[in-house]
């Protein structure tokens, strides 16, 4: 450079010299140099662009990627480190077209369809990603990540049984990798393999021992035994590691609600809006939080499914007391039996923007839930009927089905739920569910969604008949599924919001639950729900066995024929 200072290539290579020994902004006096002695330098650019992305500049990179691409269109490492760059934005779309466009120049390149793969992983494009892990595979047979990809986008489509193959074989390859014994961690979970699960976790805090989320879902596996001291001591341990671990704090009350901790929960459960698997959008507001106490207009909003609605209104009419106007958001296909229901008390349909206008505090339902119950005997005192159906439209439909059942009992039942990450393990066969029932009962669907398959098939196979209602929708009129299940000498059903209708309406329900449902029931093994007066609760003995539910509700129908 001394003989010759517009020596581009040289400012080239004493840069790759000053970025090698950790001289990175020495590096990219040296680079901008080089590019602007010769603009349509790609080398001089591409280097630029990776030493921005040492120093975490990754608009700059971009920009010179961009530069160097100009100069060669078809340098697949400028295209593969672009889309670096733009995943390092969040920018997924951009992303993934510059690693096919890395792909396209130099197919043979197992780094890069690795790459396209994760980016498609990260955008939730799993069957996109799986197709670009197994080419990275198939062209580097032993390459770990690519394994380890694959197993987390397999078990994002439900295919556990290759995702915990796939996981196994990236452990053969590398089994010191934390992250991936994490993985399979988290595989065994989904399919409810507990102690397996668990094991992975270990092993993967025995690499890394500070890893929280392995701490956190340690607790959760424990937490799904019915293991709840150990549950909530891993919670905590993964707390002491990263305090603002949104997910354990949200877990550590999930846990302390089922242990029927109260006080100590609800301050916990104000973590849920952090979360990262949270689907229920917060309300825009600007008004504050109600924390208690006397309030002149106060706004209670809805956050979650139908069932929740339902159940946290329970508190309603203690809160009223508080406030000279409540407001309460509610899906619409409620507010006719909320209205009902509820004297003084103003019924809007659920928004994430409501007027402000309207109210001068505002609460969360399961926030304001927590205000009126700490302790069990808050929950006892109000777990009588608190929703009244139609009466005439409940005498109608009573009054037809008595004539179809032609004096036998009417028994409303409910098999599936819907729910998209925990319906699985909450749903029971059609068959097992009638057969559990005594032949002489006349069965009414109180299911919703499209089942006439189901009730045909069973009718087929068993000669058992399940009536369907023709005059209600079970998913649209919820008005009129109220006055349905109100029309019913009883319900049978598993967790999903029927069972929620039932209780407040006061009708005698037989619940079947799964060895560790939701919170809200108690701890295991509890006969009755501290929610509802008129309820049964039939739990499964161990994960996945719904025969201990089926004993426990025929012993139910045997002491009812003997009294």
């Amino acid at each position: 450079l001394k003989i010759n200072p517009n020596y581009a290539e040289a400012y080239n290579g004493l840069g790759n010299v000053l970025q090698i020994t950790g001289q990175t902004s020495a590096a990219i006096d040296a680079f901008t140099q080089a590019v602007h002695i010769t603009p349509g330098y790609a080398a001089a650019s591409y280097n630029l662009a990776n030493a921005f992305i040492e120093q975490d500049n990754h608009d700059a990179a971009i920009k010179a990627y961009k530069t160097a691409l100009s100069a060669q269109p078809d340098f697949a490492e400028a295209h593969n480190n672009l889309g670096y760059g733009y995943e390092r934005q969040g920018n997924l779309d951009d992303a993934i077209t510059s690693y096919a466009a890395a792909v396209s120049n130099q197919p043979d390149s197992a780094c890069y369809h690795y790459n396209l793969g994760n980016a498609h992983h990260l955008k939730g494009a799993a069957k996109a990603a799986i197709t670009a892990f197994e080419k990275a595979i198939t062209l580097m047979p032993d390459y770990a990540d690519a394994y380890n990809g694959l197993g987390s986008a397999l078990r994002e489509i439900g295919n556990l049984d290759g995702a915990i193959e796939a996981m196994s074989r990236a452990i053969s390859l590398r089994p010191d990798c934390a992250k991936t014994n994490y993985n399979m961690g988290n595989a065994y979970a989904d399919a409810d393999k507990w102690p397996d699960a668990i094991t992975a976790y270990q092993t993967a805090l025995a690499l890394k021992p500070d890893y929280a989320e392995a701490h956190n879902n340690i607790g959760f596996a424990l937490k799904n035994q019915n293991k709840l001291n150990e549950a909530l001591a891993a919670y905590q341990t993964a707390l002491a590691i990263k305090p603002d671990y949104a997910d354990a704090h949200h877990n550590l009350g999930m846990a302390h609600l089922k242990s029927q901790a109260f006080t100590a929960a609800w301050p916990e459960m104000e973590w849920r809006w952090s979360v990262k698997s949270r689907t229920c959008k917060p309300l825009l507001t600007e008004k504050p939080l109600w924390q208690g106490g006397r309030v002149e207009r106060l706004l209670v909003w809805a956050e979650q499914g139908i069932g929740d609605e339902i159940m946290f209104n329970a508190c309603l009419p203690q809160i009223a007391q508080q406030c000279d106007r409540l407001i309460v958001s509610a899906s619409k296909r409620l507010i006719p039996l909320f209205e009902r229901s509820f004297n003084d008390i103003t019924f809007v349909e659920a928004h994430n923007k409501i007027d402000e206008a309207l109210y001068d505090l505002q609460a969360p339902a399961l926030t304001a839930l927590g205000q009126c119950r700490t302790s069990l005997d808050d929950f006892r005192a109000t777990a009588t009927p608190y929703l009244h159906a139609d009466a005439a439209r409940a005498d109608t439909i009573k009054s037809r089905l008595k004539t179809l059942a032609g004096g036998a009992p009417i028994i409303g039942i409910s098999w599936k739920s819907m729910n998209e990450k925990l319906g699985k393990r909450r749903s029971l066969d059609l068959p097992a569910l009638a057969a559990a029932i005594p032949p002489d009962a006349f069965l009414v669907s109180l299911q919703y969604g499209d089942v006439a398959e189901e009730i045909a098939a069973l009718k087929t196979t068993t000669g058992r008949i399940v009536h369907s209602y023709d005059g209600v929708d079970n998913f649209r009129d919820l008005d009129g599924f109220a006055a349905l299940v109100s029309a019913c000498d009883q319900v049978i059903s598993i967790d999903n919001s029927t069972v929620h209708f039932a209780g407040a309406l006061g009708i005698a329900c037989h619940i079947l639950l799964p060895f560790n449902p939701d919170w809200r029931w108690g701890l295991h093994g509890t006969k009755t729900s501290y929610w509802y007066a008129k309820t049964h609760l039939h739990w499964q003995p161990s994960p996945n066995d719904w025969q201990g539910c089926i004993d426990s509700l025929q012993t139910c129908f045997s002491a009812q024929r003997q009294t």
